[in-house]
């Protein structure tokens, strides 16, 4: 069972003046007639096959008449889970919440796919087979990313090296996560040819996930689980919510655990992080 999770927050910096913080870039309808999250909600059914009443979208409150809006339009008369943070806690704490409340609702062994809501996706069959190959890995209890294949020395990207050991094919370790470089340590990276763009994607099993949490982050995953209540699980208590400590689940988890793996793709992705991204786009030329 793959539970396709769409992180639905942002600040509204990127894409200004259109994007703003009461209404960050993923609401926009930027390329073709539908909006980025409406984009990557329709994606993510048909590639993971899940119905859309598998899908679990984590937003702030103060978003949700939005993204129930803008789902409604594109798969109506659905009910979704929606969780509806508080305040906003990072990706850690709201990749923590999805992760225990799908152990609730599906089951440990749940397939949790991580996608954030605003990025561009050109080749869908790419982005198909790469998830075919992290649930094989994330059924063995791997925690995997999707590293995407650098086309340029982009200081704007986190970069994952690969390691030359493969568990699986197509399904390699990961050596390190590093930040965003400067220009030559980018130029270095690219030339080396074992350096991926960090994509922000992930999948692993709602269980093995919430164990490395309790390894490595457990005042956020014990934070999280107070903020929850059975009967309103969707809206967590805005106190408790508010203490969990914020923090990226790349630092928390990914760059911690053990289990971490990488899953080499070419998805002619983009995170359109600026105007001359969305141009490449828009003008018809690879995001490259």
């Amino acid at each position: 069972m793959i539970i396709p999770v769409v992180l639905c927050g942002g600040s509204g910096t990127r894409l200004w003046p259109m994007s703003r913080e009461s209404y960050p870039k993923q609401f926009l309808n930027l390329i073709g007639d539908y909006s980025l999250l409406q984009n990557t909600v329709r994606r993510a059914l048909a590639i993971s096959k899940a119905p859309a009443s598998q899908l679990v979208i984590v937003t702030l409150d103060t978003f949700s008449d939005d993204v129930a809006s803008q789902i409604q339009s594109v798969i109506p008369n659905t009910k979704i889970h929606m969780i509806c943070e508080p305040s906003a806690r990072n990706t850690a704490a709201a990749v923590g919440y999805a992760a225990a409340y799908i152990k609730d609702q599906f089951g440990e062994d749940a397939i949790m796919w991580v996608l954030p809501a605003d990025h561009y996706i050109g080749d869908e069959a790419a982005l198909g087979a790469a998830l075919e190959s992290a649930a094989q890995a994330a059924s063995q209890d791997y925690l995997v990313t999707f590293g995407i294949h650098p086309t340029r020395p982009d200081t704007g990207y986190g970069y994952i090296q690969v390691s030359k050991t493969e568990i699986m094919p197509q399904v390699s370790e990961v050596a390190a996560f590093y930040e965003k470089p400067d220009l030559e340590t980018a130029k270095r990276y690219l030339s080396s040819g074992d350096f991926l763009w960090n994509s922000g994607m992930f999948a692993f099993k709602a269980g093995a996930v919430l164990a490395e949490f309790e390894l490595h982050a457990s005042a956020i995953i014990t934070a999280a689980r107070l903020a929850m209540k059975s009967d309103t699980a969707l809206r967590p208590d805005a106190q408790a919510y508010a203490a969990i400590p914020k923090d990226s689940f790349d630092k928390a988890i990914m760059e911690k655990t053990d289990r971490v793996v990488v899953i080499p793709c070419d998805p002619k992705w983009s995170d359109i992080g600026s105007w001359e991204s969305l141009w490449d786009l828009d003008s018809g030329q690879p995001p490259f």
